[in-house]
């Protein structure tokens, strides 16, 4: 138990490097585990009362922070199962190879991408703001449809209805091969 002449917040420092090394050691990676050691400490700071009366808070820290770890895992590869991902270096060699043939500058190269992001950014704009709000939510701040749900006010099915019809206005963009 916590005690009382420790504040909540010098009492959760204290386990912070030794969560943050168990859970880089566990998964292999200490940049990932700075974000799940802060997700974790956010996710304690929302239920204090849960952690404050526990008799070895640090076995239950590191519970909390690998179940985070292992949902992050499979959460990236289910999307990595979908989509492709690219590094900001290799989508620009991407599009150059894709628009080498044309013989474009680096400044004309420059101008399709920023006329590309326009339209993006355009369509967006024209969604109905409940579809913009879902699509923003879901593709921007990497909400599930159930977290943007509960942020919005509406059931999951809206969400899937909204997300579907956000995504459906963007197939003439993308399928678009002028570019």
């Amino acid at each position: 138990m916590v005690n009382p002449s420790t504040s909540p917040n010098e009492y959760l420092v204290q386990y912070y490097d030794e969560l943050v090394e168990y859970v880089s050691f566990k998964i292999g990676n200490r940049q990932i585990a700075l974000d799940v050691v802060q997700e974790t400490y956010v996710r304690v700071f929302q239920r204090p009362e849960q952690f404050f009366n526990l008799l070895n808070p640090i076995a239950f820290l590191k519970k909390v922070s690998i179940n985070i770890a292992l949902d992050n895992l499979k959460k990236n590869k289910t999307y990595y199962k979908y989509f492709e991902f690219y590094e900001p270096d290799e989508l620009d060699i991407c599009l150059g190879n894709q628009l080498e043939s044309k013989q474009l500058s680096d400044l004309e190269l420059s101008v399709v991408k920023d006329q590309y992001a326009r339209q993006i950014l355009n369509q967006i704009a024209l969604l109905p703001p409940a579809c913009q709000d879902v699509f923003l939510l879901v593709q921007f701040y990497d909400m599930t449809q159930i977290e943007a749900g509960r942020q919005l006010g509406i059931s999951r099915t809206m969400v899937i209805k909204h997300l579907t019809r956000a995504l459906q206005s963007f197939v003439p963009i993308f399928m678009d091969h002028n570019i």
